[in-house]
């Protein structure tokens, strides 16, 4: 085999192995989320699978065995990775007839580690091949490997992923090997099938997959879908409500007919940001549909708003399908905690709502994260953050803890359950002071249901006593616990979100669960 396809071969390993790596976590998040243990899973599957590749490959050409099987690598890859497409395609629609959990590590490791081992054994063996040619092919077919990984890392991530979606994504790597077993000019040694054979079954695997669709309910309209490196985000409508996820996960909810919130952590927020001033300037981290700094600048408010977004997905979101842009809402694309860093402003109200799905993010929920945002806040101000609802057991660590954080860095709290049933379906609004706020000085008044609270209402604080000798942990940059801390209760929301929501939108209304 000729240097120029060796090079060829080892391009194609590097791609492949990146754009697998890149898709199928992406695939299986809406089941499994995009959490930092399940992206640790599959890169151990990635990383694992290489692993055991490498040393198989050792063994292949210690064997001294004249035909090295470069083709039945791509061949077997190719018949691999085409029914995993269809089997994908299958329980995008309809399910695979088991736990929806157990099918998705059943396609990740079907997807992604068994072939990752093929992928492994190739390099051994090119390089063997290679040797007739000159001690530099070593080194060569690393470069091209890596090369081909760093390409289609990039390419993948930026364009493939969310121009194509993920379906057309995993296409495309199986037509990279396609090209691969044609180069290699051999024929694959089981069941004595032509390499016409292998091509046949892989195209109406992918024309199958991109071509599938099932008739869409009229219960629910999905007016925006999309998959990028930061998740899947998706707009779907009902009758009544118009609801924004990320990775399935719930994000804003709100009334067709009034845009008004379903939840209630918004108008607690609204509610004691009326202890200001209307002219007050506000900070909002984590944007969603926008619905928080909206409320805040509406004429009963009046603050002056500015809200800092990492995701440029959800900005164009919020503005288009929750009338952002109509409003005067001041938005910076950018990371929260490098915002606040580089910030030279004073706020005197800044709400962190900054849950990515189910994960939140250690670098803006850090003691020393907490510690810049004092030096931004002016001296009558305070802080918000909208966190999760659960307060006791496991579930609970992650909320303990973040109390304990916002004490660390000199802070004193009050802890506000909103007024939904359950810790599951609440939130706990947590406000951060130095000078406590008169509470009593609040001019709106809090709405659930249709119905308010008085104006003046004396908040439902919870009593922090009960929390005494339950664990808790400070999180700081040197030890980002909190996405750890917080996987109890990113659990139970998963499951009601993929009983409630996930699954039964695919199960009675088509909405498949990947694009």
């Amino acid at each position: 085999m000729n240097p120029s396809t060796l090079k060829q071969l080892a391009f194609i390993e590097g791609a492949c192995v990146m754009l697998l790596e890149l898709s199928i976590p992406h695939v299986m998040a809406p089941v499994l989320g995009n959490s930092i243990n399940v992206w640790s899973t599959m890169i151990m599957m990635s990383v694992g699978g290489l692993a055991i590749g490498y040393f198989l490959g050792a063994k292949i050409i210690s064997s001294q065995k004249p035909n090295h099987p470069v083709h039945f690598i791509f061949g077997i890859n190719i018949l691999i990775l085409s029914l995993c497409l269809l089997l994908i395609t299958i329980q995008n629609w309809i399910g695979l007839g088991m736990n929806p959990i157990n099918s998705a590590y059943f396609l990740a490791s079907l997807s992604l580690f068994i072939p990752s081992i093929f992928f492994g054994a190739l390099p051994p063996v090119l390089i063997s091949m290679g040797k007739s040619i000159g001690p530099k092919m070593i080194g060569e077919v690393f470069f091209y490997s890596t090369i081909g990984g760093v390409i289609f890392t990039l390419f993948t991530g930026y364009f493939l992923i969310p121009q194509m979606g993920l379906l057309l994504t995993i296409s495309v790597g199986i037509l990279l090997l396609i090209y691969g077993l044609y180069k290699t000019d051999k024929l694959i040694p089981f069941l004595v099938l032509k390499k016409w054979g292998i091509l046949s079954f892989a195209l109406l695997c992918i024309l199958i997959s991109n071509t599938y669709q099932v008739t869409p309910n009229e219960k629910v309209e999905i007016i925006h879908f999309s998959e990028g490196l930061n998740g899947q985000v998706l707009v779907a409508e009902t009758d009544q409500e118009k609801i924004l996820f990320i990775n399935r996960m719930g994000q804003t909810r709100v009334y067709k007919a009034n845009g008004s919130s379903v939840w209630t952590y918004p108008y607690f927020i609204k509610s004691l940001a009326s202890i200001l001033p209307k002219g007050s300037n506000s900070l909002v981290l984590g944007l969603g549909g926008g619905i928080v700094p909206m409320e805040l600048e509406s004429p009963d408010i009046g603050h002056l708003v500015s809200a800092v977004e990492i995701d440029s997905k959800i900005i164009e979101v919020a503005n288009e399908h929750f009338g952002l842009e109509n409003s005067n809402v001041e938005v910076f694309e950018d990371d929260g905690r490098r915002f606040i860093n580089r910030s030279k402003k004073k706020y005197d109200l800044i709400i962190l709502d900054v849950f990515n799905g189910e994960i939140a993010p250690s670098h803006v929920l850090s003691k020393e994260a907490f510690l810049q945002l004092r030096k931004i806040l002016s001296l009558k101000g305070f802080l918000i953050i909208n966190f999760n609802g659960f307060l006791f057991g496991q579930e609970g660590v992650s909320t303990r803890s973040l109390i304990k954080t916002i004490r660390s860095a000199g802070f004193d709290l009050k802890i506000c359950p909103t007024l939904e049933e359950g810790e599951s379906q609440r939130n706990n609004i947590v406000i951060a002071y130095d000078k406590e706020p008169d509470w009593s000085s609040a001019k709106q008044p809090i709405m659930y249901n249709g119905k308010s609270s008085r104006v003046g209402i004396e908040f439902p604080f919870f009593n922090e006593n009960e929390l005494k000798n339950l664990s808790s942990f400070i999180v700081t940059d040197d030890k980002p616990l909190m996405e750890d801390l917080n996987k109890f209760a990113a659990m139970k929301w998963r499951e009601e979100y993929l009983k409630n929501y996930t699954l039964k939108y695919r199960d009675d209304w088509s909405v498949p669960l990947i694009k």
